[in-house]
């Protein structure tokens, strides 16, 4: 949302509304509207909330004379659906575990809407075989990567700390806030196989928030190895770190688009994810396959793909799967250089998902979707 509201400023007039602007950890572009109803935890503060939302979404719509809305995750598409049809609406799936719950609803509210964008193909081409719709309102739209201010930023130097845990150790390093989704347990359970003969290998959390937080760092704690894992939290330039890191990890039970393996991608370090619907597969595969199910680690194109992991928590380390041990080899045949990568080829690769790339196909989406009505801009 933030990249689209830079995209969409160079040509037009941009309102970021948001039912909460207290904090902002990205920056943006265009005029901020805080709408000021943030979420409510009881059943009739949430049914209240979505009146007052549509009700202050409206009057801004009336009030700026929108031409498109474009929300983002389960609530804000409700809000954007109830909302009057001044101008068009386009909604957004953003992760599978989204898509698991609402794509009979989202299949539903598409007759009245002009439009549903999803990150991955994968999701697009479920949505439509599921719900037996034609394709005209359906859009894939990968999330967009800056790979020229990646290439400046990757360069920048870390923190002594950090500097002298990634020169003392062979590091893996993982991406993400702490949502049951990412699974980073599991990448703890894995490095606890790792070091029964490699006491070396380090690993280094990128992140912060998330229900799994608190239980994720006391796991790492009473590991036996909590000197050789380092939680950095959230990073306004997290290339420098990723950048300097020998292997990155992705252990999500569920994704829509992992923003962070092509991040990693551009920063021209090995990836290793696993097979999870839906997105590392179509990142990492060129001729990529979704119904592909994998019970072995398998090399692909820009990367290596393991089996996908258990969705159920569990912080016990004496608890460890036939995939933990696959994980954990895959791991180590990175580090051990057994495996080999091409930066070139990964670089050319990211670079299908450059801003340039994902520019030109929003306004394909939304010039499809206004048809006959006022275009906007990309000049």
């Amino acid at each position: 949302m933030a990249q689209l509201s830079y995209i969409f400023s160079e040509d037009n007039e941009v309102y970021v509304i948001l039912f909460d602007g207290e904090r902002i950890s990205y920056d943006y572009e265009g005029q901020l509207i805080n709408l000021d109803c943030p979420s409510n935890i009881t059943k009739l503060g949430k049914i209240s909330n979505v009146f007052k939302r549509v009700y202050r979404l409206n009057k801004m719509k009336k009030e700026l004379k929108l031409d498109l809305v474009i929300s983002f995750l389960r609530s804000a598409n409700i809000v954007n659906y109830l909302s009057s049809n001044l101008g068009k609406k386009i909604i957004s799936c953003r992760g599978y575990t989204e898509f698991k719950e609402s794509n009979k609803m989202y299949a539903k509210m598409l007759k009245k809407l002009d439009g549903i964008i999803f990150p991955s193909e994968t999701m697009s081409q479920e949505f439509l075989e599921q719900n037996s719709l034609s394709k005209e309102k359906v859009f894939t739209l990968y999330n967009p990567l800056n790979i020229e201010k990646i290439k400046d930023l990757k360069d920048h130097p870390v923190s002594d700390e950090l500097y002298e845990f990634l020169r003392s150790h062979r590091t893996i390093c993982t991406l993400g806030s702490f949502k049951k989704d990412k699974g980073q347990w599991h990448l703890l359970k894995a490095l606890s196989l790792l070091k029964q003969k490699n006491s070396d290998i380090g690993l280094v959390f990128i992140g912060d928030q998330g229900e799994l937080e608190t239980e994720i760092k006391k796991m790492a704690a009473e590991s036996g190895f909590a000197e050789d894992i380092i939680f950095v939290g959230y990073q306004n330039n997290p290339y420098k770190i990723l950048s300097k890191c020998d292997v990155f990890v992705l252990p999500s039970v569920h994704e829509g688009f992992p923003n962070a393996l092509i991040e990693a991608m551009s920063c021209n370090i090995p990836l290793i994810s696993t097979d999870c619907k839906s997105g590392p597969r179509e990142i990492l595969h060129v001729n990529f396959n979704s119904l592909s199910i994998l019970d072995a680690a398998e090399q692909v194109d820009f990367g290596v793909l393991v089996p996908v992991l258990s969705n159920t928590v569990d912080f016990n380390y004496k608890n460890i799967s036939k995939e933990h041990n696959i994980l954990a080899r895959s791991i180590n045949e990175v580090l051990s250089n057994n495996i080999k990568f091409d930066k070139e080829v990964l670089l050319k690769r990211a670079n299908k998902f450059s801003t340039t790339v994902f520019k030109e196909s929003i306004y394909n989406i939304i010039n499809i979707v206004l048809k006959n009505n006022k275009t906007i801009r990309n000049e």
